[in-house]
């Protein structure tokens, strides 16, 4: 059975080009990632992480910065340029926002009302 689940995450990751998908993408930082893929569909995982689209959860140790987010994303830093969902972390910077951010210093550009706060924010 422990062979049958890692043949499937194997052909899973393998196959992301394949797919047009990537459901697991490491990253060490901006441009060492396995697989190399801009657009995440599934979860990411890394220290510090740049890349276009996610559609899922992105963990990063350092950093974030994601153009499109539709999804979860927890990290020290976590940057995004649009975002449906939720930020978690120490500084989260977000320019257009509908969802929710919890950390020390919160920012959402598109906020008519709190453009940024410490501990809580959200724009919807």
């Amino acid at each position: 059975m422990k062979k049958f689940f890692c043949t499937v995450l194997a052909v899973l990751f393998f196959s992301s080009g394949a797919l047009a998908m990537t459901p697991v993408k490491l990253s060490l930082f901006e441009n060492i990632a396995a697989p190399p893929d801009i657009d995440v569909v599934g979860f990411e995982l890394g220290i510090g992480a740049r890349y276009r689209s996610l559609n899922g959860a992105s963990l990063n140790l350092l950093y974030g910065n994601v153009e499109d987010v539709k999804g979860v994303q927890i990290g020290m830093l976590n940057i995004a340029g649009s975002i449906t969902g939720f930020q978690l972390g120490f500084v989260n910077v977000a320019t257009d926002m509908r969802g929710a951010q919890l950390g020390i210093i919160n920012v959402i550009r598109n906020s008519t009302v709190f453009p940024w706060t410490i501990i809580f924010n959200m724009y919807f």
